[in-house]
């Protein structure tokens, strides 16, 4: 019998995107993370070699929007997982978590944080991916199982919910009626925006070298969001007035650990912001 491959969130964005590389004995969890017959039943019956665990409530808004369901889905889901892999599953299978630099708190300097620095999630979508990184850490370690941590950085796709920054951005500029706008406030934020392609490219690295612990997947380049969102402004014809404000955050990745595996950034995620005015626009239109 083949060793299958299996995906959690495989209808969200990074887990679409993998999905398209896998050619076959690929199995989607389809079922329910918080109920622990349904995951269970599904690791049970499948014999899997690697299982990529994409599935979370995210942005940050839509996390808020009902913490405690959240909470549920990123923690005891994964809890579920884990369990699940420990008793149905041999130890040589791999398993990848993807995680976010939200478990990171944010610098006031321009200093590359490194998967050794302090953790200090900065809001509760981060402190549920750390609790579940902490969980699955300690079950893994403890029984012997090999396990990865990406920690990603921001990204941004064309299928984005439109409360993820870009999105959101991209909605308000050409929702507005006037040529001149002046709603944006405390833009005065540095983070490291990587390409999906890049990001899956260093999954399958991660992957293929069946790479053990905890890897920071940014592009290591700060990029401020108000050129972000004067680039913006600019291609849809929009003066933006923007209050800057005083305080600066950075949230930008040192991946040298992942350099040092053989990966390499190969893309222009505004690439991918271009992508996402064309096809806002051309939904606004049609």
């Amino acid at each position: 019998m083949s060793l299958k491959i299996g995906i959690t969130g495989a209808s969200g964005i990074l887990g679409s995107e993998l999905k398209k590389k896998i050619k076959k004995n690929l199995v989607i969890f389809k079922g329910n993370l918080t109920n622990k017959t349904d995951v269970y039943n599904w690791v049970k019956k499948n014999k899997f070699k690697t299982i990529y665990h994409f599935a979370a409530v995210v942005p940050i808004k839509e996390f808020n929007k009902n913490k405690n369901k959240s909470f549920d889905v990123n923690v005891t889901g994964t809890k579920h997982l884990v369990d699940s892999i420990l008793k149905f599953q041999n130890n040589k299978i791999w398993f990848f978590y993807s995680s976010t630099s939200h478990v990171y708190k944010l610098n006031k300097k321009n200093v590359k944080i490194k998967e050794t620095d302090i953790c200090k999630p900065q809001n509760p979508y981060g402190l549920s991916k750390r609790l579940a990184e902490k969980y699955l850490i300690k079950k893994f370690t403890e029984n012997k199982y090999k396990y990865c941590i990406g920690r990603i950085f921001s990204f941004t796709h064309k299928n984005q919910q439109k409360t993820f920054f870009i999105p959101a951005i991209i909605e308000r500029l050409l929702g507005s009626k006037n040529k001149i706008f002046n709603k944006i406030n405390n833009a005065n934020h540095f983070r490291d925006f990587l390409s999906t392609k890049d990001i899956i490219n260093a999954i399958v690295i991660l992957e293929r070298k069946k790479k053990v612990g905890i890897f920071n997947i940014g592009s290591g380049i700060k990029t401020h969001l108000f050129d972000i969102i004067n680039y913006l402004g600019a291609v849809i014809k929009i003066r933006v007035k923007m209050n800057l404000g005083s305080k600066k955050t950075f949230l930008i990745a040192n991946n040298n650990k992942l350099k040092n595996i053989g990966w390499k950034k190969k893309y222009n995620f505004l690439t991918e912001i271009n992508e996402i005015l064309r096809y806002k626009i051309l939904k606004k239109n049609s």
